[in-house]
């Protein structure tokens, strides 16, 4: 078995000569100072095999690795965002056995899946300031989701260097991507330079980032294993998830008052069958409805 895992770790090890650098979205990019070796020549036989980590604990160094920072600033390549995997040994609940999920199993490790935007809008220029950023003059703006309804909030996700994720095309009509530093009605300052936009398409989405999934696949008999084929489960079959499109459903939500949710379909709520709240099957719903999981 160590065999195996070892030659799964040379194989991801070999996809970075494969996968072209355009594919990663913020801030898995180069133009972040990420490049692909930094993820895909990682080896954590070589770096925790001593560190009493087991199970989906150990398989996340990959991540956690990076993702040490916990002051809230000053974030480089190699002290990002602090992170906890989602599992009993973090937690220290084990009244429903030894369980654990790993980092990818709900965030994208390369791309943002999102499909529904929660701003749109058009740009009429694009400069560098004094700092190296980039600003856009914007021409006008479409909100989708109404509690990104105010530009100044744009940059104001969850904490400091958190804003939202904006998509560009480039010159070569593929997409990148820019942290939001700042915005109002009229002007946007994303994270970095140098970019060469597109000629043709002056278009910009803006997402909610933390490369979240929009699809999580969950075993059928077991609907809160985690799944990518149905070899992955016991017995049923691993079917995928789609997780809602607005940033309240993405998180939980129901009707005013209500002890159901009708669509049962946040981020956290689409694995939970037996937790005190916000179940799969839409049951236990009214807790700080809205209100985002992770603030506790």
């Amino acid at each position: 078995m160590e065999m195996f895992q070892k030659i799964c770790v040379a194989f991801v090890f070999c996809l970075a000569f494969f996968v072209p650098a355009a594919f990663a979205s913020w801030p898995h990019e180069p133009i972040n100072g990420v490049e692909c070796f930094d993820c895909h020549s990682f080896d954590p036989y070589a770096n925790f095999l001593s560190s009493g980590l087991t199970g989906v604990d150990f398989w996340n160094t990959y991540c956690t690795h990076c993702h040490v920072n916990d002051t809230g600033g000053g974030y480089t390549i190699y002290s990002a965002p602090k992170v906890a995997t989602h599992s009993a040994g973090v937690t220290g609940n084990t009244a429903f056995g030894e369980w654990g999920f790993y980092c990818w199993n709900c965030h994208s490790n390369h791309s943002q899946n999102d499909t529904s935007p929660l701003v749109t809008g058009r740009y009429s220029s694009i400069g560098v300031d004094a700092y190296g950023r980039l600003k856009l003059s914007v021409q006008d703006y479409q909100v989708n989701d109404p509690d990104y309804g105010e530009p100044s909030l744009w940059a104001r996700k969850s904490g400091d260097d958190r804003g939202l994720v904006l998509h560009l095309k480039t010159e070569r009509d593929e997409d990148a991507s820019f942290e939001i530093l700042g915005a109002n009605s009229s002007v946007i300052t994303l994270s970095q330079a140098p970019f060469n936009p597109s000629v043709t398409d002056a278009t910009f989405n803006i997402y909610y980032g933390q490369l979240l999934r929009r699809t999580i696949g969950l075993c059928s008999d077991e609907p809160w294993r985690a799944c990518y084929s149905n070899s992955d489960c016991v017995a049923g079959n691993c079917t995928e998830k789609t997780i809602g499109t607005t940033s309240a459903s993405t998180l939980a939500s129901a009707p005013a008052g209500a002890s159901t949710d009708p669509t049962p379909d946040g981020i956290c709520q689409v694995c939970h069958t037996r937790v005190g709240h916000w179940r799969s099957d839409g049951t236990m719903a009214g807790h700080n409805n809205g209100a985002r999981c992770t603030m506790c």
